[in-house]
């Protein structure tokens, strides 16, 4: 075979956030239904939020070392919107990759959010505050959370856990990213049109990464990483109303996102 159709390959595109907005399915969807992708060896990373010290040869590692020029590969790591270095690791690294990011209703993304990490099933962590209890005091417990962060480089467990209102604040995560890179490597998704309409909204992203779908396939858009949990609370809905209204406007008035909330 002709090596000279093959090329050592880094990452084509991210997938940065936000968490619990559906990033995991629609990765899985594009490793499932894109002939021309290749996957690496683990969907999320972390390697520039919180492993930035292994040094760029352990993160290359995990992508195919060689692979066709038409192919694609990238890697979903939905914290890495939220970390307050990341975008400017990346842009350092790699100045022209593409972005996808996925927006959810902020109030939904916060309770889903709590709800995850606190599911027996998982160990990803765990809060001894109810929903109420822990939105409310959020300043309290986050109050020098960030510095920690810009001092060791890495996520503390609190700023990544306990930061249900913060990690919804998603108009002053996108203005970091755009001091980074340009807006045209951006594909921002309501996450909202993706459950409801998931093929339409893969459509959107396998344009955006020149991607094509494989042939005589059934799409079945299963979601990946659901949890089951009571509903909000009324009063704590219309709390949060409030409270992310102004960030809302802010938001739909520099990407054109509105939520209904």
């Amino acid at each position: 075979m002709n090596n000279s159709f093959f090329t050592t390959r880094k990452p084509d595109f991210m997938i940065i956030g936000q968490g619990k907005c559906g990033t995991t399915s629609l990765f899985n969807y594009i490793r499932k239904y894109a002939k021309n992708f290749v996957s690496p060896k683990q969907k999320e990373i972390y390697f520039f939020s919180d492993l930035y010290d292994n040094g760029l040869n352990y993160y290359e590692r995990f992508f195919p070392f060689k692979i066709k020029p038409q192919d694609v590969t990238g890697e979903a790591t939905p914290q890495y919107l939220f970390h307050p270095l990341s975008a400017k690791r990346i842009a350092e690294t790699y100045p022209n990759i593409k972005l996808i990011v996925m927006l959810r209703n902020p109030i939904d993304r916060a309770y889903s959010h709590y709800n995850f990490i606190n599911n027996s099933n998982k160990t990803v962590g765990f809060d001894y505050l109810s929903f109420e209890e822990a939105i409310k005091t959020e300043d309290k417990r986050l109050a020098g959370e960030l510095e920690k962060v810009l001092n060791t480089g890495k996520y503390t467990y609190k700023y990544k856990y306990y930061s249900y209102l913060t990690q919804g604040i998603y108009y002053k995560q996108l203005i970091n990213w755009f001091n980074h890179f340009p807006r045209e490597q951006f594909l921002i998704l309501k996450s909202e049109d993706f459950f409801v309409n998931p093929n339409m909204v893969l459509k959107r992203v396998f344009n955006f990464l020149n991607l094509n779908f494989k042939n005589n396939t059934e799409y079945i858009y299963r979601v990946y990483n659901q949890t089951d949990y009571e509903k909000i609370n009324p009063r704590t809905r219309e709390f949060l109303k409030e409270y992310f209204f102004e960030y809302n406007k802010k938001l739909s008035q520099l990407v054109g996102i509105n939520f209904n909330i």
